[in-house]
């Protein structure tokens, strides 16, 4: 079958599959195995429903935990596609290919999404110290606004991570990640990255430290809460003091949610 043939059908069914997982969905069971009996196996099909799964959690933070959810409910592998009489040949490869992993896909996603995030900020902060000099115009003001654009998708896209790692899609390292982007040596921290960061915490502080099982790991893990406590004392805005003390303090209590 032709490229662009094959990649016509591998769009159809990515629009076939992510119509039903669009908006909030309640029977999640149910969706899921709806989405498979379309039948899905092609990696490009499945990076495109991995695509569409970051998309609407970033456009719309309320179905987070939902497509977390889906995601858990997906198989981790997908068998390869049964080659055809017609592809088959010297140069096919066999129907013994290596197995998709869709799980693999979720945390290259989530980690695409962080390396452009980062390299967002960076740009962002160059951006304002332009701007306090003169104002942006033309290609200068719209680099900026897409810069702007990545770096806030990133905001939105940690939150999911850290419902992803709750679900047991993401592992720690990921989520040690996120972190290590939120707490970027800032002499002057974002609010917006310390709400990020003190939401994430919230979430998987518990099932995170309690993950720690070497030395190694517990020391770093401690690090963190060391800098968010010297990030605390030193924090010109009271916003950020408060946010990361009640991080701390949910860590104080063993994360139990106090009333």
């Amino acid at each position: 079958m032709h490229e662009c043939a094959t990649s016509l059908i591998s769009t159809c069914k990515i629009k076939a599959i992510c119509m039903p997982v669009c908006g909030l969905v309640l029977d999640m069971p149910r969706q899921c195995t709806q989405v498979l009996a379309i039948g899905i196996s092609e990696a490009g099909t499945l990076r495109g429903l991995v695509e569409h799964i970051f998309n609407q959690a970033t456009e719309d933070i309320a179905t987070q935990q939902t497509m977390a959810e889906f995601c858990q409910l997906m198989p981790q592998t997908f068998d390869p596609p049964e080659k055809t009489e017609e592809a088959k040949g010297p140069a096919s490869r066999s129907s013994s290919e290596k197995r998709v992993d869709f799980r693999l896909m979720v945390i290259k996603k989530c980690k695409d999404e962080l390396d452009k995030g980062s390299h967002a900020h960076k740009a962002v902060r160059s951006w304002e110290e332009k701007e306090a000099k003169a104002k942006l115009k033309g290609e200068d003001k719209q680099q900026a606004d897409i810069d702007r654009a990545a770096y806030a998708r990133m905001l939105r896209c940690i939150p999911f991570c850290g419902c992803l790692y709750t679900s047991g899609v993401l592992t720690d390292k990921v989520i040690q990640a996120c972190i290590d982007h939120l707490l970027k040596a800032d002499e002057d921290p974002r609010s917006e990255s310390v709400e990020v960061l003190t939401k994430l915490m919230s979430k998987v502080g518990g099932k995170f430290e309690g993950s720690a099982k070497t030395t190694k790991d517990k020391k770093t893990i401690t690090k963190y809460f060391d800098t968010m406590e010297k990030i605390k004392n030193d924090a010109v805005s009271k916003d950020i003091a408060k946010m990361l003390n009640k991080v701390l303090t949910l860590r104080e209590n063993n994360w139990a949610v106090t009333a």
